[in-house]
């Protein structure tokens, strides 16, 4: 079997742990990864999962199960962003009941899939507590890997692998800072609602990143104009 080469996984290139990493070598990591960088590769993640989940196999979901920054890379050359390592996944067949009204089953039927299935600290509650689950377990993990890759911490570092399944069933998720924008912070809560059947779908999910990230670029822009001014100004002789 060929493929294609990667140029380094996301687990690889993101900061590193800030109570281990040096605080001026932490300090360029995070550099390399402004929140535009974030939600641009979070709209290539949630591309990926879009197309397991509704295009892959016609009449077939492929739930991924171990969605995590150490089975996302980067392919040389282009840098796009690949979902990789199916060896977790499994093919879901839409309709089992063979003409049953898909309305009763699709897209919030559960199935008793094998639980705890995956790495914990991505995992939605419903697979750590090995209850049914479908693909909007998926719309969870990447939640985190999304605010991962924007705050730069691990999410749920402060939980051990003892408390992780109670915290989260009790709602306990990771807080995301002030300055992002509220669509953002919006989106994500909606991604790690503690009911399945109320996650947005992975197709819902990339417009409203692009929504926030074109924002995010106009007025990063606006600024730059802003700042270029001043400095015009300050530097115009009177």
């Amino acid at each position: 079997m060929v493929m294609q080469k990667l140029a380094y996984t996301l687990a690889a290139y993101l900061p590193g742990p800030s109570e281990t990493t040096p605080f001026w070598r932490r300090r360029s990591q995070c550099k390399k990864w402004p929140l535009t960088r974030a939600l641009s590769c979070g709209e290539q993640l949630a591309s990926a999962l879009r197309f397991c989940h509704d295009e892959a196999f016609p009449g077939y979901r492929v739930l991924h199960r171990d969605v995590k920054p150490n089975n996302i890379g980067f392919l040389v050359g282009s840098g796009r962003l690949v979902l990789f390592d199916f060896g977790l996944a499994s093919i879901w067949k839409r309709d089992p009941g063979g003409g049953r009204d898909k309305s009763m089953d699709e897209p919030n039927e559960v199935r008793p899939l094998t639980g705890q299935t995956g790495s914990l600290r991505y995992m939605a509650p419903e697979v750590a507590m090995c209850q049914p689950y479908n693909h909007k377990a998926e719309v969870f993990s990447f939640a985190d890997v999304l605010w991962e890759m924007g705050s730069h911490e691990r999410p749920f570092r402060d939980l051990s692998t003892d408390t992780f399944t109670m915290g989260i069933q009790k709602g306990v998720r990771p807080k995301c800072p002030k300055k992002w924008p509220p669509a953002l912070t919006q989106l994500l809560g909606e991604c790690w609602l503690g009911e399945p059947e109320k996650r947005p779908e992975m197709k819902d999910i990339i417009p409203r990143l692009r929504e926030v990230l074109a924002g995010l670029e106009v007025e990063g822009g606006a600024k730059g104009s802003a700042r270029r001014g001043s400095q015009g100004e300050a530097r115009s002789p009177t």
